[in-house]
């Protein structure tokens, strides 16, 4: 079988093993270089490789150097960069170059992860990027093909002569169509497209957007640029404790480096994060995976309107965020994408609206066919229905004993107290 060709461009020979024993079992058949000018002469006779994987600072031309050099030769080429750098230099790799970058120190898993999303066809990504919410997303233009477009009206037809796409990501004050209309004008021209809306609007508006959208996810700005923040400390924190299991020199060169450089922003960290986990990692992120923790969100199951907004105000009073459903299809699919909630509050029954042709059978009909089908999924997910019916617990079968029933009409008390355990 063929291994696939890595050119490992790293002064260091103890990096060289290091590098060689993490990827001893990913079928990598491995040629290193000491300095720039071996790694272009080896380029040139034996290249194009699979992936050349380089540091910055090494003997003859640079990091930076040799990327540009191959580039140039071969605009094709898959590199990526493994390198103790900050700052300017981190920033000039990503966006000059849009190559995937691994700060060290790393972990095994990291730099198998790093080799992979370098060698995969980049994700294709429309961004409607008129709206601020929407801005930050666009420094990841380094390892993922994005196409900007300012106003939906050119969005809409960019994706007409372009489309479809992994991804389009939106947000919802920009000139033309707004975010709402320019995501509704897309499904219906391919009810597959992948979407996402991301907004800085109010806890109200966003769950307006989320009745007209449905199953399109709408993520606030507040809560995705939180959830990266805390990613980026949280590896800032890690890498430091990875530190001491270094070898001396390679701890040296890190602390020598980190002494004359900025300190490091968390935010910039978890970028290289997202970068680090390729397509997937950003389509978790946008869809929402990540803007709201698990155990601050609810899922609130209700034909009623007047009842989903009443139970979500006061869900948010409490700190939790709201996401909404009609019915109990629209809910298990919104459920088996967003993950686990804290809790899922649902009615017993609800009117299902008039299905579209050509007819189909609901296959989750009430509020116990959908507790049941959840808890295949998450069997530990708490549950509560609120029903009017006296007979609901006769009903049940013996698997959701433990769902709580609030009898309509219930006192809010009993449902502050629920969330007061959640």
């Amino acid at each position: 079988m063929k291994k696939n060709k890595l050119l490992l461009v790293n002064d260091e020979e103890t990096m060289q093993e290091i590098f060689a024993a993490m990827l001893a079992e990913t079928g990598w058949q491995i040629e290193p270089a000491l300095d720039g000018n071996e790694a272009l002469r080896m380029y040139r006779k034996r290249g194009p490789y699979d992936l050349v994987l380089t540091d910055i600072l090494h003997p003859g031309p640079d990091g930076i150097e040799v990327v540009s050099r191959i580039r140039e030769r071969n605009p094709k080429q898959a590199i990526a960069v493994v390198a103790a750098i900050w700052g300017k230099t981190q920033s000039l790799v990503r966006h000059r170059f849009k190559i995937p970058l691994l700060p060290m120190p790393f972990e095994r898993q990291q730099l198998v992860k790093l080799v992979e999303s370098a060698t995969k066809p980049q994700l294709r990504i429309l961004m409607v990027a008129g709206d601020p919410a929407v801005k930050m997303l666009t420094v990841t233009y380094s390892s993922f093909e994005i196409e900007l477009e300012s106003t939906g009206n050119k969005a809409l037809r960019h994706y007409s002569e372009h489309g479809p796409y992994d991804m389009v990501v939106t947000g919802y004050h920009h000139r033309g169509l707004n975010g709402v209309d320019l995501a509704s004008a897309i499904r219906r021209a391919n009810p597959l497209q992948r979407m996402v809306m991301v907004t800085n609007e109010s806890a109200s508006v966003v769950r307006s957007f989320q009745r007209k959208l449905r199953d399109i996810p709408v993520v606030t700005g507040k809560s995705l640029a939180d959830a990266m923040l805390k990613m980026g400390e949280a590896k800032i924190a890690a890498d430091r404790a990875m530190e001491s299991a270094l070898p001396s020199s390679i701890r040296e060169r890190i602390e020598g480096r980190r002494k004359s450089s900025p300190p490091l922003n968390p935010m910039d960290v978890a970028f290289c994060e997202l970068h680090m986990g390729g397509a997937q990692a950003l389509l978790a992120l946008l869809d929402g995976g990540a803007s709201v923790p698990a155990k601050r969100r609810i899922l609130e199951v209700s034909d009623s309107e007047g009842t989903r907004e009443m139970n979500a105000a006061i869900c948010e009073k409490r700190g939790f965020e709201v996401v909404q459903a009609s019915q109990g299809e629209e809910a298990l699919k919104l459920y088996q994408k967003s993950g686990a909630f804290a809790a899922v509050f649902t009615d017993l029954y609800w009117y299902d609206e008039i299905p579209e042709p050509p007819l189909r059978i609901q296959t989750i009909r009430d509020g116990i066919q959908l507790a049941l089908a959840i808890r295949r999924i998450a069997p530990e997910q708490r549950i509560v229905i609120h029903t009017a019916s006296p007979t609901v617990r006769e009903q049940m079968p013996e698997e959701l004993r433990d769902v709580l029933v609030l009898q309509k009409p219930y006192r809010l008390k009993e449902l502050e107290l629920f969330l007061e355990n959640l």
